[in-house]
């Protein structure tokens, strides 16, 4: 092959490539129904209870040794944020939680956390008339528990495609901030570089997203809040903010209103087999949820 044709062919690979990144990223944008979120927030996005006279008489490392005796309620639901329209899920695939205390020893540079396995606390429940879990979990010491989850693929009928969620939200227990900025080995993650509580909006938030370990340039992000107020908005592209990473797979928004947000990042993934035992596309998800604040804290 001369190179007048290895240089044709090239760029017939390079245009059908770009052809398919253009067609992902507008039908995940035009349709609605892609806007699907896996739901996982806690029953409050932060647990700072106000300690007796006897314990707040003692050291700090103490206090974080003690144990403690609190739980929150965790919601596990599929959704399309905006609409606050619920849909039914099947159980997840696997939920974990990891606990980062200020008293673990810190290995290679990082913090050393606690990992514990949920799946077996997750029951079944009906949310907004749909198929939900629910899972409630003690929390025993003080300290930052990020909670993941990861959702079985699903056929999505709407896209004609294959999805799956990697769902991550943190919850800081008794001012314990440790490990907010950490990596938690999810195959596909967003990693805050914003500390992501205390947020008063209008407030900024930047992250990272990794997948396999691995900053993801030039990946497309959405950011959209659970419209419970019923805001009313003047186009479709007033719902969510759409961002795409810049070469350290880093983006940054502003956030203007408060309440529980997602980052969602997306990419394809390998096709998998559909019931017609033909390959099928599929899109992967990893999903951060947070809390902004309003003025008014009373507001949550």
């Amino acid at each position: 092959m001369d190179l007048t044709a290895r240089v044709m062919q090239n760029l017939s690979v390079l245009a059908s490539v770009l052809l398919a990144q253009l067609i992902f990223i507008t039908l995940l944008l035009a349709n609605p129904a892609l806007a699907q979120v896996t739901l996982l927030i806690p029953a409050r996005p932060d647990i700072n209870k106000t300690q007796p006279k006897k314990a707040q008489a003692k050291t700090q490392a103490t206090k974080d040794e003690a144990g403690i005796r609190e739980e929150t309620d965790i919601l596990i639901t599929r959704m399309h944020a905006f609409s606050n329209e619920c849909f039914s899920m099947d159980t997840p695939q696997s939920f974990t939680v990891l606990l980062y205390r200020r008293t673990e020893p810190i290995v290679d540079g990082h913090p050393k956390p606690l990992r514990g396995d949920l799946l077996g606390d997750v029951e079944e429940i009906l949310y907004k008339g749909k198929k939900a879990w629910g899972a409630n979990v003690a929390l025993t010491s003080p300290g930052l528990y990020h909670f993941l989850l990861e959702t079985k693929p699903w056929w999505n009928d709407a896209q004609t495609c294959f999805m799956q969620h990697f769902v991550k939200v943190m919850l800081p227990v008794f001012g314990d901030d440790t490990g907010w900025d950490e990596q938690s080995g999810q195959r596909f993650e967003i990693v805050p570089q914003t500390r992501p509580f205390g947020l008063l909006a209008p407030a900024l938030f930047q992250g990272t997203v990794l997948f396999e370990g691995k900053a993801q340039p030039n990946c497309l992000v959405i950011l959209e809040r659970i419209n419970t107020d019923n805001q009313k908005v003047p186009t479709p592209w007033h719902e969510s903010q759409v961002f795409k990473t810049n070469a350290n797979g880093q983006f940054t928004a502003v956030l203007n209103r408060s309440g529980w947000w997602c980052a969602r990042a997306l990419r394809e993934g390998p096709p998998l087999k559909g019931a017609d035992g033909q390959p099928k596309a599929f899109t992967m998800g990893a999903l951060y949820w947070f809390f902004v604040d309003s003025e008014n804290f009373q507001s949550r």
